[in-house]
C-alpha cells in the first residue's frame, strides 16, 4: 500500500495516516475519531492526570486480545485473529480487541492530540519468541516513563510476559520493513513535531553503530584469509568447503553494509530531535 503522508528528508511527517508501525495500519475510523477528540480535551491539565486520562482512553477502547486469545471463551478466535493476523487499527477499535502493537500505536495517537510529554517514542523489544510493543514518554522534566498499555490492560498478570522492567531499556533500533514512528512538542508553543523513520531507530543507538562497524571489519578480514587459502592450491574436499564458508561470510558482509547505510547521518538526526 502506498503512504499517505508526505516524509521530507529529515523524516518529520505531516500525519501518521497511513503509516503502518508492526503491521498495524493507521487508518481513519468513527473510533479512532471519537477517542482523538477526547483526548484533545485533555490538553489542559497537568501532565500527571494527563498521562492517567490518556492511559486508561488506550486501555478501555480494546480489551487485551493476547489474553482473550488464550481463554476459552466465545470470543477467543476473533482475539486469535486480531493477534495473529494484519489488521488495521479500525478493526481493532471496531472490534474492542487489541494486543501490545495495536494498543501502543494507540496511545502515541492519543498522546499526541493530548500534547502529552515532550517526547513519544513507538517501541518494541525482542523477547524470546516474539516482539512486544510498549510506548517511552519523557515527561516536561525529562523523565523517561516506560508505558505498557498491554500490561495495564490485562485482567489477569500471570498473562503478563513483560514484567521484566530490563527489557524496556533494550529497545529494537533495526527492523527492516518496519515505521519508526514519535513525535516530541515544544514546551514553550505547545507545537508538535511528528517523526517517522523507516527500518531504524528514531533515536537509534550510536553503540549499535559502532558494533555493526567493528563487525564488518572482522568479516572483511576473515573475507581476505579465506580468498588467501583458495589461492594456495587447497585439495578438492577443502576447496569446496572454503566456498561455502566464503558465501556465508559474503552475505554477513553484504547485510551489515545495507544495515550500516540505512544507520548514515543518525548522529545528527538524533541530535536534531533530543
Amino acid at each position: 500500500m502506498t503512504s499517505e503522508v508526505s516524509v521530507t528528508h529529515n523524516y518529520t511527517t505531516h500525519s501518521f495516516m497511513g503509516q503502518t508501525p508492526y503491521d498495524v495500519l493507521i487508518d481513519e475510523s468513527e473510533e479512532l475519531t471519537s477517542l482523538l477528540r477526547q483526548a484533545e480535551s485533555y490538553q489542559e491539565l497537568p501532565f500527571a492526570e494527563k498521562l492517567t486520562k490518556v492511559q486508561e482512553l488506550a486501555v478501555n477502547a480494546m480489551r487485551n486480545a493476547w489474553e482473550g486469545s488464550l481463554s476459552t471463551g466465545e470470543n477467543s478466535a476473533l482475539a486469535r485473529s486480531i493477534v495473529f493476523e494484519k489488521n488495521p487499527l479500525s478493526k481493532a477499535l471496531k472490534e474492542k480487541w487489541g494486543c501490545c502493537r495495536y494498543q501502543s500505536t494507540l496511545f502515541l495517537l492519543l498522546g499526541e492530540k493530548a500534547k502529552l510529554g515532550t517526547k513519544h517514542l513507538l517501541q518494541s523489544v525482542k523477547l524470546d519468541r516474539m516482539n512486544t510493543c510498549f510506548n517511552d514518554l519523557t515527561d516536561p522534566e525529562g523523565h523517561v516513563h516506560h508505558i505498557s498499555i498491554f500490561a495495564l490492560s490485562l485482567s489477569d498478570q500471570k498473562y503478563n510476559y513483560s514484567k521484566d522492567p530490563s527489557i524496556f531499556e533494550r529497545p529494537n533500533v533495526y527492523l527492516p520493513g518496519e515505521a519508526f514512528l514519535g513525535y516530541t512538542i515544544d514546551p514553550a508553543t505547545q507545537e508538535s513535531c511528528l517523526y517517522s523513520r523507516p527500518n531504524v531507530h528514531l533515536m537509534g543507538s550510536l553503540s549499535h553503530y559502532r558494533q555493526e562497524l567493528e563487525k564488518l571489519d572482522q568479516f572483511r578480514r576473515l573475507s581476505a584469509q579465506i580468498e588467501s587459502c583458495l589461492n594456495a592450491s587447497p585439495s578438492k574436499e577443502d576447496h569446496s568447503k572454503l566456498l561455502g564458508f566464503q558465501r556465508t561470510v559474503n552475505t554477513t558482509i553484504q547485510e551489515t553494509e545495507s544495515k550500516l547505510k540505512e544507520f548514515q547521518a543518525l548522529d545528527d538526526f538524533k541530535k536534531s530531535i533530543s
